[in-house]
């Protein structure tokens, strides 16, 4: 049997060359009437995106808007796994955009068309089939609230087989949207995406300013921007630990495993290490598990030679000491695209940081 990654690839070889495939009209040609050309133009109306009950491929129960539309940049396309003819391609096109996204605060989104026969271990075979990473979603639901999701996306079909080919970028925060075709290649969707992230620049680079966008390292040896990689546009909850705590760190951090099991997938939770000589990588991620942390919360420390890099994050966000002892306790709750950050203590009852999350416009139903 030959593999859906080069079915995939061989697709969209021959797409490339006729430009006129015959599978591909025949995929495309119930689109829902209100689809217009692809034209390159943005629009800047809000898509009106029901927030139904789904599931994706781990068999979470989420809100589609609240969890994974709800302040960020989404790329959006529609296969089915039974599908044979364009939809490896596209799924193929969608894991090469992965790659080329990095670190980037982009969700990628699949939505069968075929909710009936695409249940949750479906979705999650087919997503192991092509590799896909964390951060990218693939989602089903009951039948007649995916009927209802995919009209609000204007890709509704007669049959399954003629489901739109399309890809949807949209950025909530900003409420623009536009389409590109699905046979167009990652490098281009990329493109728009970017296009999709930019904000206004002088409130972003403000915000960048202050906050500082220097390069620190995460618990898994990424190298990320502070600002743009895991604050602009998002609902974020920050605090300070470090791995040899002797007392307050721990507690914290168990507190804050408590207050994400609740979180949805929209909000980011950020530990900085108030000892960044010290906490490697490995040690941050040995506790991160140790504590019960997840998909969605980042621990972070310095580049090596680069203690500065953190201590200037911590004199912005209020935390820095020249004692890692005497690190800041308080946890920052801010909602960037707003501008609203409140504090409180780490060691709040986790149902009050999750009200002060929701207040702030962040999800909190998993």
């Amino acid at each position: 049997m030959i593999p859906r990654q080069i079915i995939g690839l061989l697709f969209l070889i021959l797409v490339g060359a006729t430009n006129s495939s015959a599978s591909l009209k025949a995929h495309s040609a119930a689109v829902h009437e209100d689809v217009k050309p692809v034209d390159g133009r943005w629009s800047s109306k809000a898509l009106a995106i029901p927030d139904v009950m789904v599931r994706d491929q781990d068999g979470r129960s989420l809100r589609f808007y609240s969890d994974l539309i709800k302040g960020q940049v989404v790329a959006i396309n529609f296969v089915f796994t039974g599908c044979s003819t364009i939809c490896p391609g596209l799924t193929t096109t969608f894991r090469n955009l992965q790659d080329l996204l990095g670190t980037k605060n982009v969700r990628l989104i699949s939505i069968t068309v075929d909710p009936a026969n695409d249940g949750p271990a479906e979705l999650k075979k087919y997503a192991a089939s092509f590799d896909a990473k964390p951060g990218w979603s693939f989602v089903t639901g009951r039948p007649d609230l995916m009927t209802k999701l995919l009209k609000s996306l204007s890709v509704s079909a007669i049959a399954v087989a003629d489901h739109s080919s399309l890809v949807i970028i949209y950025n909530d925060a900003e409420t623009r949207s536009t389409q590109v075709p699905g046979i167009a290649s990652a490098a281009d969707i990329l493109k728009v995406i970017e296009e999709a992230s930019s904000r206004d620049r002088r409130d972003s680079a403000a915000n960048a300013r202050y906050f500082t966008n220097l390069p620190l390292q995460t618990q898994d040896g990424r190298m990320v921007r502070f600002y743009e990689d895991l604050v602009r546009g998002r609902v974020v909850l920050i605090d300070f630990i470090y791995t040899n705590c002797p007392d307050i760190c721990s507690p914290v951090t168990d507190n804050l495993a408590k207050v994400q099991d609740r979180l949805g997938t929209t909000v980011n939770l950020i530990s900085i290490s108030a000892d960044p000589e010290r906490d490697t990588p490995e040690m941050l991620k040995r506790y991160a598990l140790d504590h019960g942390a997840r998909e969605g919360w980042t621990f972070l420390t310095a580049p090596a030679g680069k203690k500065a890099n953190v201590d200037w994050v911590a004199y912005r966000l209020g935390g820095y000491a020249e004692d890692p002892a005497a690190h800041g306790t308080m946890l920052m709750i801010g909602n960037d695209a707003t501008g609203e950050w409140v504090k409180m203590p780490a060691l709040s009852d986790p149902e009050r940081i999750l009200a002060v999350v929701a207040s702030l416009g962040g999800s909190t139903a998993r």
